[in-house]
């Protein structure tokens, strides 16, 4: 079973952790769609039954890496998007506000009914992507992306680490909630990588862009090597789901 990983920034990790692995490229191949930035406007449709990328920048990716303009559903197909929440969570507004459960006298408390629907607008084209796969028959799990940094640009902006844990949490969950009703796999980070609070531990973040500047949220080869393996462990117990899956869609 050959795997193919696309997704947003976070594949970078992946890849470098992937050419550590040996022999890993016969059963793997991956490469970024392009940044997250592109997963916040409409981005891919069905056409002839099968998905394909909207953008040109994705679409010409896509063929690169699998010679085909569109989701092969023959194919098994990892998805590294829907658990980045940088986006949410280093807005200037969380500041002085938080989650209600967590917000102390000082802080504007967000209520969950409000929090649900800045989830969902957030990830609404994403939603939809995965819903098209969904459709027309696609084999696929979702790839995690790595946990929330200490040393992040949400925390250097000023966003306290307990909103940026909170909020970061509570949208996973809100992710997770949706593609356990579709029966959507998930690989999540390993655990080892984290701390107690569930941040990313230090020696497995990015502290360098491909650019030279600093890396406020990625992970880093070290990490890759390790969510690379865990992918490949846990794809071999997928194979169920899709069944189901596709028993589901012929009805």
């Amino acid at each position: 079973m050959t795997i193919i990983i696309v997704g947003n920034s976070h594949v970078a990790a992946l890849q470098q952790g992937a050419d550590q692995i040996e022999g890993v490229g016969q059963v793997l191949k991956i490469a970024p769609f392009g940044d997250g930035a592109r997963e916040y406007e409409p981005f891919s449709a069905v056409v002839n039954g099968q998905v394909v990328f909207t953008v040109e920048f994705s679409a010409q990716i896509l063929l690169k890496l699998t010679g085909k303009n569109s989701f092969d559903p023959s194919c098994t197909w990892g998805i590294c998007m829907g658990t980045h929440n940088t986006r949410v969570y280093s807005l200037q507004f969380w500041q002085t506000a938080a989650p209600s459960i967590i917000a102390g006298p000082r802080s504007r408390p967000v209520s969950n009914a409000v929090l649900e629907e800045i989830f969902a607008k957030e990830q609404i084209f994403r939603k939809v992507f995965l819903s098209q796969l969904l459709e027309t028959g696609g084999k696929f799990f979702i790839v995690s992306a790595p946990s929330p940094r200490r040393d992040g640009s949400a925390a250097i902006r000023g966003v306290p680490l307990a909103t940026i844990e909170k909020l970061d949490r509570m949208a996973r969950d809100h992710f997770r909630k949706w593609i356990g009703e579709r029966n959507i796999p998930i690989v999540e980070p390993p655990e080892e990588t984290m701390d107690e609070q569930g941040f990313l531990l230090d020696e497995f973040a990015q502290k360098t862009s491909v650019f030279g500047g600093p890396d406020p949220h990625h992970a880093n080869s070290a990490y890759g090597k390790i969510m690379v393996q865990k992918i490949l462990d846990s794809a071999k117990g997928f194979e169920a789901t899709w069944r189901a899956n596709d028993a589901l869609s012929r009805q």
